[in-house]
């Protein structure tokens, strides 16, 4: 039931319409048109855009640059038709705009079929000249199956980078004209997919009209031979007969149809049960259900001992043979080109995937033979690069969702990592008493996310950076080891600077593995002869050294 009213409050809904103007301008190396646009959300006690005026020119090229949360995604969004203006006026030239998004969707299908679409594509030199462009050819010279790879679940086996480089590739080569052909998928899978409906209410049809025709053959002889002996019955005896005729059919069908949802229910069920089997249980992972030290992780001594990774059986391995040490407290930035194994260490670090070869110890204590749930609940925290958020839960609960903190520790945090700015502002601004002020705290904390949404891109980082220092605190004392995942690739330089000073002061006693691209802005927090930099390549450690 919760399925039919999100449908029908999505049904409720008025029809999409693009608030842009599509126009022929003047000037014929014209493109588009901001004039004085204003936009806000309706949560938002600020605009987000004010009267902003833009003119873009054919084969220019222009950079959108500024602060976290300054409105650089909604001006995009807003050209591209997805948010209607306040005041002002968007025109374009056109209606088709080719978009590669921040964190960009991926059909399942190989890559070549997501670059060029599922169709035959004659101009295989334009395609090599894309991915050559692109920088994809070190990346499918690392695929068993090179661009047939199969891309599962948008992308889970490929690397952010990765799944970037394919997104151009796409914007490139079918940049126009391919939502039609996307539209007719859509319709030709959902023809399949209800496939079985429509036989099961086409079976159901034909059995209710022969047991229909069945009945009234039924009644048509009991009429015949009632006229024939009509000295043998009374009139009530054959309305009886009648009745029980009707009575009969309706009884039959409505078993017919009983039976026939009972089988597809046993269906269902018998489908669910084959996934249950097929499926591992993760708490099944690690053989041995050991029972650690409430202080564990005492020190938070990383230690990589000759792992292997593959994400699956008949693939090659993302990571070949990695050892690498980190001593209690020290830092390490693993770098290393996109698809070099730097997620791979991370999820294996977490026990999403596991080593077919080689263990990870924490403190001496090998992961693998604990439930992944302890490890990372009380071993490992980890920061990923998209700011993970559950709109429908609370603003506590994304925060703390193991409530082991206090209202007092959550502002905190928030205002630890400049985050509550962004949430006050969809309180009263009014003045208020001490008193009034914490009631408001905790009610603003029981609201769902989804009330202070939209985040930027880096808004959500430096949110999961708040959540993170919760759990640093609620972990006391133990040392969790940290694991930051591109953290901020999202920020510009002084936001990035809230991540070096986190750094220095509270994970200064903590073990933190950094996944990144870029270390300029947090080069600074590391300590020379301490902290090291590890570089991946191909899966394997080419180089480690201290900073």
């Amino acid at each position: 039931m919760a399925n039919f009213d999100r449908l029908q409050n999505f049904l409720k809904q008025p029809s999409a319409r693009d608030p842009r103007h599509i126009s022929q301008f003047r000037k014929a190396n014209e493109a588009a048109s901001i004039e004085g646009v204003s936009i806000n959300f309706p949560s938002a006690r600020d605009s987000v855009l004010r009267d902003v005026s833009l003119h873009l020119v054919r084969g220019e090229i222009v950079i959108c640059a500024g602060a976290v949360g300054s409105g650089k995604s909604t001006l995009a969004t807003a050209v591209l038709g997805g948010i209607a203006p306040v005041t002002g006026s968007i025109s374009v030239c056109s209606q088709e705009v080719a978009y590669c998004a921040q964190d960009p969707w991926l059909s399942r299908a190989t890559i070549r079929e997501a670059i060029i679409g599922q169709r035959e594509f004659q101009d295989k030199e334009w395609y090599t000249t894309v991915i050559e462009a692109c920088g994809l050819l070190p990346d499918f010279a690392t695929f068993v199956d090179g661009d047939l790879t199969v891309i599962d679940n948008n992308g889970m086996n490929l690397s952010g980078g990765q799944k970037q480089r394919i997104a151009s590739g796409i914007v490139t080569i079918r940049a126009f004209g391919w939502q039609s052909k996307f539209e007719q998928e859509n319709i030709k899978f959902l023809d399949i997919s209800q496939k079985p409906s429509y036989l099961l209410l086409c079976l159901q049809c034909w059995l209710k009209v022969t047991l229909d025709s069945i009945m009234a053959i039924f009644a048509v002889i009991l009429i015949v031979v009632t006229v024939l002996q009509r000295d043998t019955t009374s009139g009530s005896d054959l309305g009886l007969a009648l009745n029980l005729i009707i009575l009969a059919n309706t009884t039959l069908l409505k078993l017919v149809q009983s039976w026939t949802s009972l089988e597809t229910s046993l269906g269902t069920i018998s489908r669910l049960k084959s996934v249950q089997d097929a499926v591992p249980i993760e708490d099944s992972v690690g053989s041995i259900p050991a029972k650690t030290d409430l202080h564990w992780p005492s020190r938070g001594c990383l230690k990589v001992d000759n792992i292997s990774v593959a994400y699956s059986d008949r693939s090659a391995d993302a990571l070949s043979h990695l050892s690498i040490a980190v001593n209690p407290g020290q830092k390490i930035i693993v770098a290393g080109r996109t698809g070099s194994g730097k997620s791979t260490m991370m999820f294996s670090l977490l026990q999403m995937l596991q080593p077919r070869l080689g263990t990870i110890q924490i403190d001496d204590v090998d992961i693998g033979h604990l439930h992944p749930r302890i490890v990372r609940s009380q071993g490992i925290i980890a920061v990923p690069q998209d700011g993970f958020m559950i709109p429908t839960a609370t603003l506590r609960f994304n925060l703390d969702p193991y409530h082991t903190c206090s209202n007092e520790d959550i502002l905190r945090s928030l205002q630890r990592v400049g985050i509550w700015d962004q949430i006050d502002s969809r309180t009263d601004p009014s003045p208020r008493s001490e008193k009034v002020r914490n009631a408001d705290l905790q009610t603003l904390l029981d609201l769902p996310m989804s009330r202070f949404l939209p985040f930027s891109a880096g808004q959500a980082q430096l949110f999961a950076l708040g959540r993170m220092l919760l759990r640093i605190r609620s972990a006391v004392p133990r040392k969790p080891v940290v694991i930051l995942d591109e953290a901020s690739s999202s920020m510009d330089p002084q936001t990035e600077s809230v991540l070096a000073n986190i750094l220095r002061h509270d994970l200064c006693d903590h073990t933190v593995v950094m996944i990144a691209h870029r270390v300029e802005g947090i080069i600074s927090a590391m300590r020379p002869g301490v902290d090291a930099i590890a570089t991946l390549q191909d899966g394997k450690l080419k180089n480690l050294s201290l900073l």
